[in-house]
């Protein structure tokens, strides 16, 4: 570790159950809640429905008949509103969006398993508030899939679809292409026909049609006019293929598939397309224990310009993305986005929050819960720390100095740790050598000057790295900063430095309370905030302060491990500014504790606290 502003980002717990910040590889992810009441939400997909220019997400909830698209209301991904196109859609199982009148605007797609039903519904004045519905069929037996392409190269949307129970793949031309007359042609009549995707399979300028039907095929639209079609085999071993998603995953020019399939095998798999004309096709299992894979999306996650794989699993209830690590798909790094997403059923992305970034939505059936993940690529935490003299040489005993800056980018308050550590000269780890418990606030920034660095005069002479970590714990760092230093022999060495001591808790605590600490004659504080607490660990007596920008009633409580309230700090009317409270544990046990401040109509603030005597 001998490079300086070196950042390691890695998972932040969740604390709340909505909005909160979490980090996977160097993308954060906030969650934001879009709808926790949408009964029986099967499927979704993102578009701009409304013509503002972000994307909004359309979904359909199965168990109350609901078609809608939640509005983006203000183009960042953290406020949803419902707007309703279809009531009375019982059993939906699948939705698109596409422009299929010829309007410029998007209208939406759905289909009915129950109901064998595909309508498409018309967005009548291009702002989504006012929909006409148009029924397709309601004789298409086990209507699973829907999707809307250009299938015979005439320029305007036609429409695809899987009937299950009538084993078809079926495609309406869209004969005069502002969507009023539709004509039924068969593509394939197979068992197993579950799901279908429009893809240029065969790159001839084409659409040809990747479906799962008794494994994974893809038809070749042979004249590119819908009417011929060639059947071409990718594995028929692949049973219950449950979602497809076709990309150049090797980076090698041609098209490859990712997969997802439930019940039996529980995979996450993409094909990798050997000869480039889709003849020849070897199986690459990214993960095989991917309890109920039931949908999978690839796209560029990440942002260097290669295909990642977005996964939601229906019995694990989580959804994930794989990193394609090289970019030609040989190496898959895995990170967990949400592992408490219940009956998860479908994932999309697009780009919520106009940032550039690709974010994900997903629904999940049995929780009622249509959910986005805004992607957030800078870390959480940013630490520069400087030391005073360059190159840094020290003698036995000696003492060097230091500056540091971290910048808190959470988005939710939790609870964090500063520490200390050194990597001596072979390599190993020694600490840490100091360590700060406190409370991260959004936007947090803390700077420290002239910390003071003792060497131990028994430190042997020879290259050493000083490093400072943030994070939840000691375990886990959200953010960490090293610069190089050399021990050399002294001439005098000073018995009494046998340690590794330091001025620089005292002084970053300081820098903490600034934060929240308000002063006579000062600026409220703009946000209700809990201090960390000082100090803590302690022996009988600790202090906190409670920040509070307008005169609200106050309750704070402290809570043991064991969820009893032991304590009550305050209760009634406090005025705007910061109060100080006092923990007087007297007569409590040693061990952990957690003190909860509570404020009407605002987040709860949580600290733990170590009581050692």
């Amino acid at each position: 570790m001998r490079s300086s502003k070196t950042f390691v980002w890695l998972s932040l717990f969740a604390i709340l159950a909505l909005g909160t910040q979490a980090a996977f590889a160097d993308i954060n992810w906030i969650q934001r809640g879009i709808s926790n009441t949408f009964d029986g939400a099967q499927d979704v997909y993102a578009a701009d429905f409304d013509g503002d220019g972000d994307n909004d997400a359309l979904s359909v909830a199965s168990f109350s008949g609901v078609v809608g698209w939640f509005e983006n209301v203000n183009g960042d991904g953290a406020t949803w509103a419902l707007q309703t196109i279809d009531g009375a859609y019982p059993s939906g199982q699948c939705v698109f969006a596409a422009d299929l009148d010829g309007d410029g605007d998007m209208d939406a797609l759905a289909s009915s398993y129950s109901y064998d039903n595909i309508s498409w519904w018309e967005n009548v004045n291009g702002d989504g508030l006012s929909w006409t519905l148009h029924t397709l069929t309601d004789t298409f037996d086990g209507a699973n899939c829907v999707r809307a392409a250009d299938l015979d190269g005439d320029g305007d949307k036609d429409i695809l679809g899987v009937a299950s129970s009538a084993d078809q793949i079926t495609w309406w031309e869209n004969v005069n292409g502002d969507g009023s007359l539709f004509t039924e042609t068969l593509v394939l009549g197979i068992n197993g026909a579950r799901v279908a995707e429009a893809y240029d399979m065969d790159n001839d300028g084409d659409l040809d049609i990747l479906a799962s039907a008794q494994g994974i095929i893809w038809l070749e639209n042979v004249d590119g006019d819908g009417l011929s079609w060639t059947t071409h085999d990718v594995n028929l071993d692949f049973d219950y293929a449950s979602s497809l998603s076709p990309g150049d995953m090797d980076g090698d020019g041609d098209i490859d598939i990712a997969s997802a399939a439930d019940y039996i095998t529980d995979d996450i798999t993409w094909w990798e397309n050997n000869d480039g004309a889709g003849t020849d096709w070897t199986e690459r299992t990214i993960n095989d224990f991917f309890d109920e894979a039931i949908s999978v999306y690839a796209t560029d996650v990440d942002g260097d310009n290669d295909l990642d794989i977005i996964g939601a699993s229906r019995y694990g209830d989580d959804v994930t993305w794989w990193e394609n690590e090289l970019g030609d798909a040989s190496l898959w790094t895995e990170w967990n986005i949400d592992a408490s997403f219940s009956d998860a059923r479908a994932v999309h992305a697009a780009d919520f929050d106009n940032d550039g970034n690709i974010d994900i939505v997903g629904a999940a059936r049995n929780s009622d819960m249509v959910k986005a993940w805004i992607s957030r690529p800078e870390p959480p935490i940013v630490i520069d720390i400087t030391p005073q003299l360059n190159p840094t040489i020290v003698s036995q005993g000696g003492i060097f100095f230091y500056d540091l800056m971290i910048d808190y980018n959470i988005v939710l308050p939790t609870f964090g740790t500063i520490w200390t550590e050194v990597i001596l000269p072979n390599g190993n780890t020694f600490g840490p050598m100091f360590y700060v418990n406190f409370f991260f606030t959004p936007d947090m920034q803390i700077t420290v000057t002239n910390i003071m660095q003792q060497v131990p005069a028994m430190a042997p002479p020879g290259e050493y790295d000083w490093v400072l970590s943030a994070g939840p714990n000691q375990n886990m760092a959200l953010g960490t900063d090293s610069f190089p230093f050399t021990i050399v022999a002294a001439q005098a060495v000073n018995g009494s430095a046998n340690q590794w001591t330091s001025d620089g808790e005292d002084k970053i605590l300081a820098a903490v309370n600034e934060e929240t600490i308000v002063e006579t004659g000062t600026t409220l504080p703009g946000e209700f905030a809990l201090s960390a607490a000082y100090p803590n660990p302690f022996n009988a007596m600790t202090t906190l302060n409670i920040s509070l920008p307008e005169a609200s009633q106050l309750n704070v409580t402290v809570f043991n491990t064991n969820g009893q309230q032991v304590a009550e700090l305050a209760n009634g009317s406090y005025t705007a500014g910061t109060h100080e409270l006092s923990f007087n544990a007297n007569n409590l046990a040693s061990g952990l504790y957690f003190v909860r401040a509570a404020v009407p109509g605002k987040l709860n603030q949580m600290q733990k606290v170590m009581l050692v005597r």
